[in-house]
């Protein structure tokens, strides 16, 4: 009896794990919710694209001399949840710009709900502050993972 019981416990421990288990993404099969952001042009036009998932994935894309793909360390549940809360609360009004320059800079958010992206670079034009403040943010993250 008590070997049942033990096993019966063992047995939904075990489930209860795996079942609470993180999607695994790739690129190619990306989630329906992500971040990204990067840079590019100049002489080269190395266009470099970071992703972030909800679940913490973070990869490096990079279309020169071929294009690459890095998964990068995950980042940490609480930085992650922050970044995915403060772009849910961004105006989406101030990620719709396209404004490139030579060099330029780009923010997407990327969900069921449509597709938001910011792009500036051009002399003349400055981005909304939070805009760049949440570039800055997920930049920082890139050079922690690096």
């Amino acid at each position: 009896m008590r070997s049942t019981v033990l096993f019966c416990s063992s047995l939904f421990f075990l489930l209860g794990y795996t079942s609470c288990k993180n999607q695994t993404y790739s690129l190619q099969q990306a989630s329906d919710t992500r971040i990204q952001f990067g840079k590019g042009g100049g002489f080269t036009n190395l266009v470099t694209t970071y992703t972030l998932m909800e679940n913490g994935q973070f990869f490096k894309e990079e279309n020169m001399p071929q294009d690459t793909v890095t998964a990068l360390p995950r980042l940490k549940r609480k930085n992650c949840k922050a970044l995915f809360a403060k772009m849910e609360s961004m105006d989406k009004e101030q990620l719709e710009a396209q404004h490139p320059g030579n060099i330029y800079y780009f923010l997407e958010w990327i969900s069921p709900e449509g597709n938001f992206r910011s792009v500036w670079g051009a002399n003349d034009y400055e981005p909304a502050p939070q805009v760049k403040e949440m570039y800055k943010m997920l930049m920082e993250e890139v050079k922690e993972k690096g």
